[in-house]
């Protein structure tokens, strides 16, 4: 569990890590969204469209990192809002290491709103997805 009191303007955070990501999880990914684009769960279909490999839904990744996040944040934390932006594709075999960066902070009484800068950064050191997350968490008594 995190505090606001814990959170200051330029602070980094690894909120966790998932993978390897194997094509089993993304067909079950794909059945459990109704994303049943080929391209993310057969080779076959990726290799024939040139792509590298079977890749990983954007909204997959968008998932795991908010995992991550809740795990990170604790049960007495909400999620105000959070959004992500793709910018590169990640394959089957992926381990992803999520990251944050406290952004700006807002007090609020027992409470706080916290901004962070989030970011999915697979095992290669490339950072394939970014977004912005605003939390609000308690504040130490």
């Amino acid at each position: 569990m995190h505090y606001f009191d814990d959170c200051t303007v330029g602070k980094e955070f690894t909120l966790g890590q998932r993978g390897p990501v194997t094509t089993e999880m993304m067909a079950r990914w794909a059945a459990g969204s109704g994303d049943f684009n080929p391209i993310h769960y057969d080779r076959t279909e990726a290799l024939r469209q040139g792509l590298p490999d079977v890749i990983i839904a954007g909204p997959m990744k968008f998932a795991m990192l908010l995992d991550c996040l809740t795990d990170w944040a604790g049960s007495q934390t909400a999620i105000r809002k959070a959004k992500t932006r793709y910018q590169g594709m990640d394959v089957a075999g992926t381990v992803f290491t999520f990251q944050a960066t406290v952004t700006a902070t807002d007090p609020d009484g027992q409470t706080g709103a916290v901004n962070l800068d989030i970011r999915a950064v697979n095992q290669h050191g490339e950072t394939t997805t970014v977004g912005e997350a605003t939390l609000v968490l308690p504040r130490r008594s």
